[in-house]
């Protein structure tokens, strides 16, 4: 038997929670649901996004013998959000309204196309639009 859900929530920790709340405002176009001094919560399609100010913000991230050897803060986090939009270029000229640079080429993958951004944490940020699926 596996774990009985009942919702799907990402994390990402931040020292200056102010700083990324406003970036993920602006580039989600919606109000937090939950906007607290030390927790932050946008409600999306399928995801809640949960953005916390850890405890000790300056203090090393730590591994245990099951994590990954590299920590995430300070390096490129192995997480990345993958946002479905259903018109890339549009969502593109909305992030570049707000002084975003693509940090990549646009692609064409076989399931659609995807260009990536990164967050002020440098969590990486991938715009998709998939492909039409045939009826």
């Amino acid at each position: 038997m596996g774990l009985t859900l009942s919702a799907c929530l990402m994390t990402l920790a931040a020292a200056d929670l102010p700083k990324l709340r406003d970036f993920y405002q602006q580039v989600l176009g919606c109000q937090p649901q939950i906007d607290q001094p030390f927790y932050i919560e946008f409600q999306l399609p399928g995801l809640r996004l949960g953005i916390f100010k850890p405890e000790q913000a300056a203090a090393p991230l730590t591994t245990t013998p099951n994590s990954p050897a590299s920590p995430c803060l300070g390096s490129l986090c192995p997480v990345s959000l993958c946002l479905e939009v259903a018109d890339l270029e549009a969502a593109m000229a909305h992030l570049a309204t707000l002084g975003l640079q693509p940090s990549s080429s646009l692609r064409q993958p076989s399931h659609g196309r995807e260009i990536d951004y990164y967050d002020p944490l440098g969590t990486r940020l991938i715009l998709y639009q998939p492909i039409a699926r045939l009826s």
